[in-house]
């Protein structure tokens, strides 16, 4: 068995912690207080259950919460589990099967994997505390010898030999087989003898009580049917008192029910029709009252309405051209105004453009208008470019020409001047001949140079005077000035362009004002429909649009009046026509009614009504005793279904009073003759006292059987008990001292070999090939050590055929050395492979292994 982690929902001072485990040696660290203790009864707990099983007095239940409860996931047999158990009002375990889903559900039972080994073994032989280790230390010697040697570390056990001699004791109490002594069983046999000699004598005495006997029976039984008979009479009387009421309500509303008349029309009616009868006559008045006083304020309306003439209806009829027309006057106005503007600014940019084109030219007006109207100013300025352009680079090339050609000679009279110096060199030294040869030649070069014609690269005269012939072109027949070929800067054109630009302008003032002129009479021609209807008319169209105008707002004010008026009479013709509807349905209801009524009283309205009410003045009446009835409806019920109920009457009450005091006198005479019966068998049996020799002879017979069932069994057991120990030592004790043996030789590094026992049953070691007795061989860590070895073969011996449970050592290494501590955990990692080890220790760990802090503080 495997324990893989715990988590604490609430454990002492752990609350909300999750504790994780490995497999093998599981080192617990934390300082005091800090919870280990509580760890350890947590796993003890986990196995075995609660101890006490009751959240008062368990140490360990948190005080805020009240409670334990916690969980631990494990594994057996490689099958994982969880294990969740509670202390809450009573213990509780829940074993869930973690592979296939099933769940057990038990009390404060153990785990069933550990059921061969109890709780008490388990805590003493698996659980090795430093307060046990600090026990030996105080301890003599023969008291250790004796914890080692006979009991192998099992302090919860006695010894076989302290078990046989007090087993011996209480049977030489209970029975000696010599016939020595007053043992219980002989004083038990005496006193029975003596009881059943008693009683033998007593029985005589009691022939005379049997008729006594007989005669209390007798009038027991009798006392017995009276109490039932007085029991009967009683219930039925309280029953009829009960019912007696409810019989006559019942009787009331009977007796009711024939007083109304013709009852199956009636309740055909419902209870509610009478006062819908008068509400409906009420809202009728009201609502007929209403319907007058609207029918006279829609005459009244009527009268307060306008009527039109002819004119006028013709008038209100074109009111939306009219209205159309009232736009198209303003719109009207506007365009008078818009063309006196653009004929005022026509006329200035034609006096400007006449000063600009006699500044220009001198020539007739119209003739310069039409010239630079069709005049294109860009190709103007583009030719006028190209002339200059064209002027500017004929200059340029003349010029570039005439320095190239300077430069050129330059050149070349320097490399003639240079060719005669070679020249007359080398003539002058014979030396330097070929450099003569050499400056020959390029003299040659340089007079062929000089003699070379410059190629002409500029523009002919031709191609000027035909840009010039195109610009002239475009002015004809106007004359250009003088200073126009030589105004590079373009001011002249400039103010062509100007003029050009007036000219445009002109002419869109010129279209607009004919535009103008088409919208002001397209708005005369609308402003006469409007007034005319399409005919024409001579009078001012303005005036008369202006005046019919006028009586259009006045009409409109009238129409709008009469339309408001209109509105308000259509709302209350509606409002009449809903009240006639209401008065329609209202009639229709009232004569539904008055059916009823009618039917009630055979064609009598009033003799109907007055019926209705008596008949519902009546049910009233019996409603109330019906409720009476109904508020205890099981007594009702039991009414309803009583099997005679014509006995429900107070006659027949009386009669059973008077048959319950008849009874009641019977029964006390029966009663003190019984009583006298009773008396008198008692006076006899004070004198034999029967009952407390029978009582006294069945508590000494029992207690016979169970002294001689113990006899015998402490008989069994201590043959049995003499027949194991002797096996067991002969069986089982070498084994475990060779075992003991080999783990001390281990943990101490091989310095004790062997644990010995003398034939006087002295504890013995052999160390360093010399025999040495316990109280010369041991300090107090080597004395911990063999404990702990005595410890682990017993742990091996008793987990021979039983499940690995997991080991607990709580500061047990407190007085190793280092060399011994490293030794003894080679052992315990060997265990470590078969158990689960948990050290709990509030010292740095020296071997942490699977290493688990504590936090400080562990409760919530």
């Amino acid at each position: 068995m495997k324990i893989n982690a715990i988590h604490y929902r609430t454990y002492g001072k752990l609350n909300d912690y999750t504790l994780t485990l490995d497999e093998g040696i599981n080192t617990i660290y934390g300082g005091n207080e800090a919870g280990k203790t509580t760890i350890f009864n947590s796993i003890r707990s986990l196995l075995y259950g609660f101890s006490p099983a009751n959240r008062e007095r368990h140490p360990y239940v948190n005080w805020t919460r009240e409670e334990i409860d916690f969980e631990g996931s494990i594994t057996v047999d490689g099958t994982p589990f969880r294990v969740m158990r509670q202390l809450k009002s009573s213990p509780k375990l829940t074993i869930l099967d973690e592979v296939n889903g099933t769940v057990e559900n038990k009390r404060n039972d153990s785990l069933p994997w550990v059921a061969d080994i109890t709780d008490s073994l388990y805590e003493s032989i698996y659980h090795l505390t430093a307060e046990v280790l600090i026990d030996l230390e105080t301890s003599s010697w023969e008291r250790i010898q004796e914890r080692l040697i006979f009991n192998y570390g099992m302090d919860y056990l006695n010894k076989s030999s302290d078990v046989v001699q007090a087993m011996t004791q209480e049977l030489n109490g209970i029975w000696r087989p010599d016939r020595r002594g007053t043992p219980k069983l002989a004083q038990i046999e005496q006193r029975l003898r003596e009881l059943t000699r008693t009683r033998i004598e007593g029985e005589q005495q009691y022939d005379n009580l049997k008729g006594l006997f007989e005669n209390v029976e007798v009038l027991a039984q009798q006392i017995q049917r009276i109490d039932q008979q007085r029991k009967w009479c009683i219930a039925t009387a309280q029953e009829l008192n009960k019912l007696l009421p409810v019989k006559q309500k019942h009787e009331k509303i009977e007796m009711l029910k024939r007083e109304q008349q013709h009852l199956t029309l009636y309740e055909k009616i419902p209870e509610d029709y009478l006062v819908k009868y008068h509400q409906l006559k009420e809202r009728l008045q009201e609502i007929t009252a209403e319907r007058e006083v609207l029918g006279n304020e829609c005459e009244t309306l009527e009268r307060e309405k306008t009527v039109f003439n002819a004119e006028e209806v013709q008038i209100l009829a074109n009111a939306a051209a009219l209205e159309k027309a009232s736009d198209t006057l303003q719109h009207y106005e506007l365009a008078e105004q818009q063309l006196h503007e653009l004929s005022a600014a026509l006329s200035m940019k034609t006096e400007q453009l006449e000063r600009e084109l006699g500044n220009l030219f001198e020539a007739p007006y119209q003739e310069a208008y039409e010239t630079v109207k069709q005049m294109n100013p860009v190709a103007l300025k583009t030719a006028l470019y190209r002339y200059f352009d064209m002027k500017q680079k004929d200059e340029q090339i003349r010029a570039a020409a005439w320095s190239l050609a300077l430069g050129k000679k330059r050149r070349y009279g320097i490399l003639m001047v240079a060719s005669l110096v070679g020249i007359a060199i080398g003539w002058r030294f014979p030396d330097f001949r070929a450099l003569a040869w050499l400056s020959m030649a390029a003299f040659g070069i340089a007079i062929g140079g000089m003699l070379q014609r410059q190629r002409k690269n500029q523009p002919t005269d031709d191609e000027l005077t035909t840009v010039a012939a195109n610009i002239e072109a475009m002015f004809m027949p106007l004359k250009l000035p003088d200073y126009f070929w030589t105004d590079t800067s373009l001011i002249f054109v400039g103010r062509i362009e100007q003029a050009a630009g007036l000219i445009f302008e002109s002419d869109k003032l010129s279209a607009r004002i004919e535009a103008e002129k088409e919208k002001r009479a397209a708005l005369e021609t609308v402003m006469r429909r409007a007034l005319t209807g399409g005919s024409g008319n001579d009078m001012p169209v303005i005036l008369t649009l202006q005046m019919t105008l006028q009586k259009l707002k006045a009409l409109s004010k009238a129409q709008y009046e009469n339309e408001r008026l209109q509105d308000k009479l259509l709302t209350l013709k509606t409002r009449c026509h809903e009240f006639d509807d209401k008065i329609a349905a209202l009639n229709e209801q009232l004569s539904e009614i008055e059916l009823k009524f009618l039917n009630l009283g055979m064609g009598n309205l009033d003799e109907g009504i007055a019926i209705f009410e008596r008949d519902q003045s009546i049910g009233k009446r019996i409603s109330i005793f019906e409720e009476e009835l109904l508020s205890d409806i099981a007594l009702y019920d039991s009414f309803k279904h009583y099997e005679n109920p014509e006995l429900i009457n107070e006659r027949y009450i009386e009669e059973l009073e008077e048959l319950r005091e008849e009874l009641e006198e019977t029964r006390q005479k029966a009663v003190s003759e019984k009583s006298a019966s009773e008396a008198e068998i008692e006076a006899i049996k004070a004198a034999v006292k029967f009952d407390e020799l029978d009582s006294e002879h069945q508590m000494l017979t029992a207690e016979r059987e169970a002294l001689t069932a113990r006899r015998d069994q402490l008989m069994i057991m201590m043959e049995v008990l003499k027949y194991a120990d002797d096996k067991f030592r002969r069986e089982n004790q070498p084994d475990i001292l060779n075992r003991v043996s080999q783990l001390m030789a281990e943990m101490t590094l091989g310095k004790y070999q062997k644990v010995l026992i003398s034939e006087s049953f002295d504890l013995q070691f052999l160390v360093d090939d010399e025999v040495m007795p316990i109280s010369k061989a041991f300090s107090k860590g080597t004395l911990n050590q063999l404990f702990l070895a005595f410890r682990l073969a017993v742990i091996e011996m008793i987990n021979r055929d039983k499940p690995p449970l997991p080991i607990v050592l709580d500061e047990a290494f407190v007085n190793w050395d280092d060399r011994r501590l490293a030794a003894t955990y080679k052992v315990l990692e060997d265990f470590a492979t078969r158990h689960q080890l948990f050290i709990l220790t509030c010292h740095e760990p020296k071997h942490p292994y699977h290493l688990v802090r504590l936090p400080e503080e562990t409760s919530s």
